[in-house]
């Protein structure tokens, strides 16, 4: 269930990328009436964050209950290839 240390960068950036400003953040702000409500513990951003990290969670936890150890490089791969 947990990987050794050599494979922590390969996570990190990883965990990095998928939060990144472009994709997530920029567009909430862009977006907004009042700006202002941006920031703050129960502003727009750490509500975002919450959500966004609790689905990124759940599809990792329910594709390794799937799929266990013997999962490809991306959940999707192991669909099956029929229609």
């Amino acid at each position: 269930m947990v990987g050794d240390l050599t494979g922590m960068p390969l996570f990190f950036g990883s965990a990095i990328y998928a939060f990144e400003g472009i994709g997530v953040v920029l567009p909430l702000e862009n977006k907004m009436k009042s700006p202002e409500d941006f920031a703050g513990l129960t502003g727009v951003l750490n509500t975002s964050m919450t959500l966004v990290a609790a689905m990124y969670i759940m599809v990792g936890f329910y594709g390794y209950l799937k799929y266990g150890d013997d999962v490809l490089g991306s959940i999707t791969l192991n669909l099956p290839h029929e229609p």
